[in-house]
């Protein structure tokens, strides 16, 4: 048996990447792929959904700076405008003292009431988003969160602290000066903005329930894809099958220069002393007729052709006046199983009447220079 070597006219690659296949795989299959994120957005619409309510909870703050307190603001009034009038004042350690009285106080006013949170903490400079957050040496915050229905009463609590703490500062350095005072803003109270954390949460959630899905819907059509044992790749047929491509064409219906050209370009080349059968493998493909047809409509002298039953079902016998055959075979990705080409494969190995044999690749899209041809002629 010999195999004539035509060149083929589409834009094939001999070799196909892996990843190329994957791809295609996800464009066959993908309902499983949509499928999957679909279902990871309702699981997570789930999780949302069963999680218990966060409650909505205000947060109030009074925030006292060490650097402008009774002793600080004394100690520096004296030293700058009436040196030597009073004894030296000393303010060292204020800031631990103060953090450790109004836990104290926090104590006294929120301890007993579970229904809010209050903390005593050097405050902190920067945004949330800010991940370089820095603590304030000199100014401490007592915050407090309750529910909006008591925030009045939280107010009414840190203003009681207030009052308490800036007597004890007030007496403690008016025992060294008559007229010690601390400086403006030394203690203020003041709202603090809400962060609405419950929406970051949500969709943190979704995101990650869309990943998920969208990987576990990948994966299901790669394992489905690979479990039909259907054939995909054009460079894996043609190296099951073990012969040569003569011939691509595009998905029916075909136009004028598909059949003026490319299956102009193969009645020519096609042996004249064979008779030559149109077939596909182990079912009908619909390129078999059409093609036989068109072969026949070129008026090639001396051309025999017809289209005859798929491989498994036909019987290849020699042709009229005892010619030997040539067969086109029409295959096409994913049309026949990887099973199936083996056993076509054998099964034309063994067809002593059988000379030449040249594979037909249906469903590849038109070489470029067709469609502007095509194009042009429309």
């Amino acid at each position: 048996m010999t195999n004539n070597n035509f060149e083929s006219n589409a834009l094939l690659f001999e070799d196909e990447f892996d990843l190329r296949e994957v791809l295609a795989a996800f464009r066959r299959r993908w309902i499983w792929v949509a499928g999957g994120g679909l279902l990871g957005l309702l699981i997570a619409a789930g999780v949302s959904m069963s999680r218990p309510p966060e409650k909505a909870t205000k947060a109030i703050r009074m925030v006292v700076d060490t650097a402008q307190s009774p002793c600080t603001w004394t100690a520096r009034k004296f030293q700058i405008f009436e040196v030597g009038e009073v004894v030296n004042i000393q303010c060292s350690g204020e800031f631990l003292t103060t953090l450790q009285v109004l836990s104290a106080l926090a104590t006294n006013e929120f301890g007993s009431d579970d229904s809010l949170s209050a903390k005593v903490q050097p405050l902190k400079f920067g945004g949330e988003k800010d991940k370089n957050l820095v603590n304030s040496n000199t100014q401490i915050e007592l915050l407090v969160e309750v529910s909006p229905g008591k925030l009045d009463d939280a107010k009414a609590k840190l203003e009681t602290i207030k009052d308490v703490f800036s007597a004890q500062q007030l007496d403690n350095i008016g025992k060294l000066s008559t007229s010690a005072q601390a400086g403006n803003g030394w203690i203020s109270i003041e709202d603090v903005p809400y962060n609405n954390h419950s929406k970051t949460k949500s969709s943190g959630s979704f995101a990650l329930g869309l990943l998920g899905g969208l990987v576990a819907g990948s994966g299901a059509a790669l394992i489905a894809d690979r479990r039909s044992n259907r054939v995909f790749g054009h460079s894996r047929i043609l190296s099951q099958l073990g012969y040569p491509l003569w011939l691509t064409l595009p998905t029916l219906p075909w136009s004028d220069p598909v059949e003026g050209s490319l299956i102009g370009q193969l009645a020519a080349r096609l042996d004249r002393s064979l008779d030559w059968h149109v077939l596909s493998i182990a079912r009908e493909h619909e390129a078999v007729q059409p093609l036989a047809q068109a072969l026949i409509r070129q008026n090639e002298v001396g051309l025999n052709c017809k289209s005859v039953d798929p491989l498994m079902n036909a019987i290849i016998r020699p042709g009229s006046d005892a010619r030997p055959i040539g067969l086109l075979v029409v295959v096409e990705s994913g049309f026949n199983s990887s099973q199936a080409l083996e056993d076509a494969r054998l099964l034309l190995s063994q067809l002593s009447c059988v000379q030449s044999i040249g594979i037909v690749l249906a469903g590849v899209p038109l070489p470029s220079e067709l469609i502007v041809g095509e194009k042009a002629s429309s």
